[in-house]
């Protein structure tokens, strides 16, 4: 399975490549975005300014590792 991969990225369009690789990351990474603001939002709500402070220095960090991981 994986030289049929590298077989399609070696005959792919490199614009069709491309696109099937970005929609995934950008799905992906949207809704990352859309978990650290709801995180935000009740995090500061709830347990305060403090609080949103630790979500605040958390979040690129967890976004770090995210991208590590793909």
């Amino acid at each position: 399975m994986a030289q049929q991969s590298i077989h399609r990225l070696d005959t792919e369009s490199v614009g069709k490549a491309f696109i099937r690789y970005l929609v995934p990351s950008t799905i992906g990474m949207l809704l990352m975005a859309i978990n650290i603001v709801a995180d935000g939002i009740m995090v500061g709500n709830r347990l305060g300014p403090v609080a949103l402070g630790g979500v605040g220095i958390a979040a690129p960090v967890y976004t770090l590792f995210v991208a590590m991981s793909l």
